[in-house]
């Protein structure tokens, strides 16, 4: 994992996405979504939310700071 920003992150998020549902629908297999794994703080600031695709996490932010495995 390596810090990004915010714009290379969705960037990352939704590429992955469109191209594994590209590859799924030329097979016949029905799409699928991003999904994200909140987890709160005792301050606002540090909450941790994990996103997956295919049940293989593809990011997460922390702190406000973008972190990708960069798929």
């Amino acid at each position: 994992m390596k810090q990004i920003s915010p714009e290379e992150f969705q960037a990352i998020i939704v590429g992955q996405a469109e191209r594994e549902n590209a590859e799924r629908a030329e097979v016949g297999l029905p799409p699928l979504e991003v999904t994200a794994h909140s987890y709160g703080s005792l301050t606002s600031d540090s909450g941790l939310t994990e996103y997956f695709f295919a049940g293989m996490m593809i990011g997460f932010v922390q702190g406000g700071i973008h972190y990708s495995n960069g798929l």
